[in-house]
């Protein structure tokens, strides 16, 4: 499956399972980025390595969305 297909689905999980969290990722712009590890926010962005995405359960790419939001929520960018 498409990484980005499921990265968008993740997101609208979180939104029906918390919305907090869903709704800050759903102001996220997706970004595919090959040179980066895993995933990062700049607060604006969600950057992704979709070759790692592939490595991830659903639970776990949810659990990853809900932390690059948290770093926007607690203003790590700021």
């Amino acid at each position: 499956m498409d990484q980005r297909k499921r990265l968008e689905r993740a997101i609208y999980q979180l939104v029906d399972s918390n919305g907090f969290f869903g709704a800050l990722a759903l102001h996220l712009e997706l970004v595919e980025r090959r040179d980066i590890e895993t995933a990062a926010t700049d607060g604006i962005h969600l950057f992704y390595n979709p070759e790692y995405l592939a490595t991830l359960s659903d639970s776990q790419l949810r659990g990853l969305v809900a932390h690059e939001v948290w770093h926007c929520a607690a203003n790590h960018m700021g």
